[in-house]
Parts: C-alpha cells; structure tokens; sequence
C-alpha cells in the first residue's frame, strides 16, 4: 500500500515515532538492531575511520569525548562486570 502524505509517499509506519516513511527510500525497513551483537568487520572500522577524517578530528588535539563522557562508560563498564 503507498500512502502519500508530508513526507511523499510512504509504504510503513514506524513503529516508535508513528512517522510514516517508504522503506525503498529509506534502505529499506526499521530493524531491531543491538550493539551486543554487531560485528565489526575492516569495512566498518575503515567507515569509521573515514567520517572521522571527514569531520577532521584529530584527538591528538580535541578529544572526541569530553571527560564526563569518559567517567560515565568507565562507571557503566564496572556496573557490566557485577
């Protein structure tokens, strides 16, 4: 079924947000993701490296993470371990 709406035409609903999209456009429909279980292959990590080079960080100089950051995965990485 296309739908069309603000967003042109639309074949899903998302499931969170209530917004309608078309999943052709989007890459296709909304999965149920968890980081628990990714891999990571060189592809990604050269991705990563990429956009990282994109937006010209350089930690050397600018930290990518500011030290709130840092002390919060510290302190969930120890409530993991228990």
């Amino acid at each position: 079924m296309i739908l069309s709406g603000i967003y042109g035409e639309t074949n899903a609903k998302e499931k969170c947000s209530g917004r309608d999209y078309d999943t052709d456009k989007a890459g296709g429909p909304i999965q149920n993701l968890d980081w628990r279980t990714a891999n990571i292959d060189q592809a990604g990590v050269d991705t990563h490296t990429a956009t990282l080079e994109d937006y010209k960080i350089n930690e050397q100089n600018e930290p990518l993470y500011t030290p709130e950051t840092i002390k919060a995965a510290e302190e969930q990485a120890k409530r993991e371990e228990l």
